[in-house]
């Protein structure tokens, strides 16, 4: 009877132990799963790009940003006074986006100007596209460097002053609509805050495709502001967008 009870006692202790083991380990499962909803929330919880937009920071920013972007495009319109235009249009945003993962957390919010002039060519480009470009990079096309195609000039990427990249895009009528679409649109955030928009003629666009059979669309854009920049933000060109390649471009 004695062996029975002392039996029992030891049973009952080792229940004790693993119902105190169960226990243990349901509280850390629950203090994992919370602080994996905790950590998933945080990462996907976005900035306050309108915040961050209303800024006296960035509007300060955005002021000397509207002047270096705009005098980009007016500059380079200026040097092939042969173009016609057609369109014009501009957009100044703060937006951020996230990265890929499950815990990737957004980006600082950052600013970007671009504006575009939509221009039309009245027969073929051929050697005032050549003079153009040369115009534009400040130097005749190096050995290296692939010349113009007869029948469409290729697109260009310049790097002007101030951080300003500049991008020249040719494109024929059946899809200058789309493409200028696209680019008016552009950079496109996660969430974003539009501080000024001014959308191209879609009408103007669409009337002179049945006039013209070249278009060249020219395009600057400035980086102005970076949230996460230390100690201040300052004026940059993102790492390697370029117009002519938008997979590298902001928003995509």
């Amino acid at each position: 009877m004695g062996g029975a009870r002392s039996d029992g006692g030891h049973l009952g202790a080792a229940f004790k132990v693993v119902a105190i083991v169960l226990a243990t380990a349901a509280v850390a499962a629950l203090a994992a799963c919370g602080w994996f909803a905790y950590s998933l929330n945080r990462a996907s919880s976005p900035p306050d790009a309108a915040e961050v937009a209303r800024s006296a920071a960035v509007a300060r920013a955005a002021r000397p940003a509207g002047v270096a972007v705009d005098s980009a495009v007016t500059d380079a319109v200026n040097l092939a006074p042969w173009l016609i235009p057609v369109t014009a249009g501009l957009k100044d945003t703060c937006g951020s986006s996230a990265g890929f993962g499950v815990f990737a957390p957004y980006a600082p919010v950052t600013c970007v100007r671009s504006a575009m002039r939509i221009l039309a060519v009245d027969g073929a480009a051929d050697d005032r596209a050549t003079e153009w470009d040369t115009a534009l990079r400040g130097h005749p096309p190096r050995s290296d460097e692939e010349p113009f195609a007869t029948a469409q000039p290729l697109d260009r990427h310049y790097e002007k002053s101030g951080g300003v990249g500049l991008d020249v895009i040719w494109v024929d009528p059946a899809m200058v609509a789309l493409k200028a679409a696209a680019l008016a649109g552009a950079p496109s955030f996660d969430v974003e805050s539009v501080r000024a928009e001014t959308p191209i003629d879609e009408a103007a666009v669409e009337a002179a495709r049945a006039r013209y059979p070249l278009f060249a669309l020219v395009v600057a854009d400035l980086t102005y502001f970076d949230a996460g920049a230390t100690p201040s933000p300052t004026p940059h060109r993102p790492g390697g967008c370029n117009r002519t390649d938008s997979e590298n471009c902001p928003g995509g």
